[in-house]
């Protein structure tokens, strides 16, 4: 990746020395270094959206359900994945009663699932 810069200075010895140190090497590291950083924090910011967008579920509960960001091309990309094992019911604050089970998947929007039942193990 090569980056171009053109600036107009007006005899700043500090500001021209610190552009002719720029390297690409040290240019690269730190966009490799600010998707590191953008990546780690990302499980944070996509709790946060899905909450802000009434979904009724802890944040632990989704950050467990996002895996820790890969790192791609050489650290110019990051990717994060939902893991695969779904949601139970238990994870949205459920309740059983006479017409099957209450749950609430988005805040204020209770929903009753006929039939349904919670089932109980016995050792």
């Amino acid at each position: 990746m090569a980056i171009d810069i053109s600036a107009k200075l007006l005899n700043d010895k500090k500001v021209i020395a610190a552009l002719q140190d720029l390297s690409n090497d040290k240019v690269d590291k730190a966009i490799k270094s600010g998707i590191s950083s953008a990546a780690r924090g990302a499980k944070k910011h996509i709790a946060g959206g899905l909450k802000a967008g009434g979904l009724n579920l802890k944040s632990t509960r989704i950050k467990a359900g996002l895996e820790d960001p890969k790192i791609r091309n050489g650290g110019n990309s990051a990717f994060i994945w939902a893991s695969q094992d779904p949601v139970t019911a238990n994870s949205y604050g459920v309740k059983q009663n006479r017409r099957g089970l209450g749950v609430t998947f988005y805040k204020g929007e209770r929903k009753t699932i006929k039939r349904g039942f919670i089932a109980k193990v016995c050792h």
